[in-house]
């Protein structure tokens, strides 16, 4: 709390320390509103990297199990190799793709990152 035989820098440096946390309560708050949505989305993604590396952890029981789908169902096998060459063209696409978009993004942050003299 600033009293009137503070010193002046000090009393600004109070008063912007109030006005920081008044700022951080805010984007708390706004984050707080967007908790639900990014929530739901992050739990759709975990749920894609568990089922993937629960294939990569059992390729036994995974190729068996897409064998006997093939035996029984030949027909929509075929239909569903189609989204999974998709599937593979796109997983190629990003890994040809991945290291540009790192160069990229620490070129935004290096851009963004830089503090303004006010």
């Amino acid at each position: 709390m600033p009293t009137p035989n503070m010193n002046p820098r000090l009393t600004e440096l109070y008063e912007q320390r109030g006005f920081l946390r008044a700022r951080i309560g805010m984007e708390r708050e706004a984050l707080a509103a967007h908790h639900d949505a990014l929530k739901v989305i992050c739990g759709a993604g975990d749920k894609v990297l568990f089922g993937a590396r629960w294939i990569r952890r059992h390729p036994l029981l995974t190729g068996t199990a897409l064998t006997l789908f093939a035996a029984l169902r030949p027909g929509r096998l075929a239909r569903w190799s189609w989204w999974g060459r998709r599937a593979l063209a796109l997983w190629r696409f990003l890994r040809r793709v991945r290291p540009g978009m790192a160069r990229l993004a620490r070129f935004r942050n290096a851009l963004f990152s830089r503090r303004k003299n006010t």
